[in-house]
Parts: structure tokens; C-alpha cells; sequence
């Protein structure tokens, strides 16, 4: 029902994300859900890509969004989707000290960063003047931070995100031809 109401709207873009935790945890499942909701977006002529997001980390040397690049990347050459290394932003913005990683902005900044990268991306250029303008910060700050993003995505467009064979299964064709009752243990002892 869920994936038959997202695909019923009429949108240019469809951009998909996930939690860190599905990424890492279970790689397979995101896979499938990205090969799936790209036919069915493609099906329908809409454009989809993957949003790399990532809770910001505190220091640049937290290497959390390369190892996600990994699979996410893995998983948009496997699905034939456009990724969209959004969270990279973070990254650049922590190396160049435009902004710290126990800032009282944090969330609001990440966020910022987040929303500059996908415009960069999909408009191919740098983020719009009239996007600066924000209540949080100053407007020298958004500057600075929408610089980070689109020097972010400019980086991760040249960068090869993984090298040499996955370690997993990532395809799953179910045909079953009865229905089957499926037991999700919920406690540590099941």
C-alpha cells in the first residue's frame, strides 16, 4: 500500500534515504527496497536517487560516512540510481573549521548542509542567493556552509567510494506459491 501511494503522486524526483543503521545492519534490505521503488519510479518516468545522510560527527576524523559511501554507492551502481553524497558536506565543513562539531547549530547546520548538497546536485550549480537568507545564523555563516556542501559534492563526484567484491547476499526473488507465517523473535532469548 505504502509503495503504491508513493509512486501514485506525479514528481520529477523521487530521492530516497535510509538510517545508518539499516545501511550498515542490513545491507540486502535496503538494496531491495532502492531496486524495487526505482522500477516502480521508472515505470512511471520519475527520475530517483539516493540521499547519503549521516548523524554529523563531532571531529573529521570520524570515518562513519565513508563506510557508509560504501555500500550506498555500491547499492546506486547496482540499482542504476544516482546517489546524492549529501552527508559529505559535514566532512568538509568540519575540515575547513567553518564549523565545530559541538556547535549549538549543529543540527540545524547538518541539515542546511543536507538541503544545499541536493540542490547542488540536482541543478548542477551552487545554491541559490535567496537561500542564505536564514533566522538560525548569520548570512556570512549559510555562505561558508553552502560553500562546504558544494565543494563536497565536486570531491565526491571524482572520488571511487569502494573497491574489490561485496560481501553479502543482495538479491532476493522470493517465489513462494504458499503463504507462509512469519515469526519475528522480539527478545534477546527468542
Amino acid at each position: 500500500a505504502g509503495h503504491a501511494k508513493l509512486l501514485a503522486g506525479r514528481y520529477d524526483y523521487l530521492l530516497l534515504s535510509e538510517s545508518d543503521e539499516i545501511v550498515r545492519g542490513y545491507p540486502e534490505l535496503f538494496f531491495e527496497g532502492v531496486r524495487v521503488i526505482a522500477a516502480g519510479a521508472a515505470e512511471k518516468g520519475i527520475r530517483t536517487a539516493v540521499v547519503l545522510v549521516a548523524k554529523p560527527a563531532t571531529t573529521f576524523r570520524d570515518k562513519k560516512v565513508e563506510a557508509l559511501a560504501e555500500t550506498v554507492y555500491r547499492v546506486g551502481d547496482g540499482c542504476g540510481v544516482a546517489v546524492i553524497p549529501a552527508a559529505f558536506g559535514w566532512v568538509e565543513a568540519l575540515l575547513h573549521n567553518r564549523i565545530t562539531g559541538d556547535s549549538p547549530v549543529k543540527a540545524r547546520a547538518y541539515a542546511y548542509l543536507t538541503a544545499a548538497g541536493i540542490c547542488c546536485e540536482l541543478t548542477n550549480e551552487k545554491f541559490p542567493k535567496a537561500a542564505l537568507e536564514t533566522d538560525w545564523t548569520t548570512k556570512k555563516t549559510t555562505e561558508v556552509l553552502a560553500v562546504s556542501a558544494y565543494d563536497a559534492m565536486r570531491k565526491a563526484r571524482v572520488t571511487r567510494h569502494y573497491s574489490g567484491p561485496f560481501n553479502g547476499v543482495v538479491r532476493v526473488e522470493p517465489h513462494i506459491k504458499k503463504r507462509l507465517k512469519v515469526y519475528v523473535p522480539n527478545t534477546a532469548e527468542d
